[in-house]
């Protein structure tokens, strides 16, 4: 294709907001028909529950909103549009030694803070994911499936430092559930009044 014509191609830009819209149409009326469908089945439904499901899911979209999106179509993909590092700590150490320190900040930082709340709420919500080794595994399976993805996306970067920094953001969300369930065990629980 001649360089006048990739110039006309029309670029279309798919971003975050489309993928909330499209969550929020789908998902507020699946959790309102469930929670109708239990009380049609006199199936009781916990709010807490609920709010940490929401919260979960939220999360994720938010998750594929930062990590995925935008995603450009119609861009013609030559030179290095794609960009992987597989070298480990490659990408940590050139951004510990950058010069503004906000390269470190955010590329380390936001590293792991990205999926520590999956660390954090993936036990809450899946009572049979709950030790560390299933809580690693799936956030570290979650952590490579985005990799995997950018590494197909024209403009985005897949970087094995990112999948290391993921898996020890979630590892740090896992023990804040831990250190949770610890202080709550340390909370004296009231009587009821039935039980003075």
């Amino acid at each position: 294709m001649s360089p006048a014509l990739l110039e006309k191609r029309m670029l279309v830009l798919i971003d975050s907001d489309f993928v909330w819209l499209i969550a929020l149409l789908t998902w507020v009326p699946f959790r309102i028909l469930t929670m109708i469908w239990r009380q049609i089945k006199k199936q009781h439904t916990s709010l807490s529950g609920e709010l940490l499901l929401n919260m979960f899911f939220f999360y994720l979209v938010a998750l594929m909103g930062v990590t995925i999106f935008p995603i450009p179509l119609g861009i013609p993909c030559y030179g290095d549009y794609f960009h992987a590092n597989f070298i480990p700590f490659k990408s940590i150490l050139g951004s510990l030694h950058h010069s503004w320190y906000m390269v470190a900040l955010r590329n380390i930082g936001g590293n792991l803070v990205l999926l520590a709340p999956f660390g954090f709420l993936l036990p809450m919500i899946r009572k049979d994911v709950n030790t560390l080794g299933k809580v690693v595994a799936t956030g570290f399976l979650l952590s490579l499936s985005i990799e995997l993805v950018q590494l197909m996306l024209p403009g985005r970067a897949a970087d094995v430092d990112d999948l290391i920094l993921n898996t020890l953001g979630l590892l740090f969300g896992f023990l804040a559930f831990k250190l949770l369930g610890l202080l709550q065990g340390l909370i004296p629980k009231r009587q009821s009044s039935s039980d003075t």
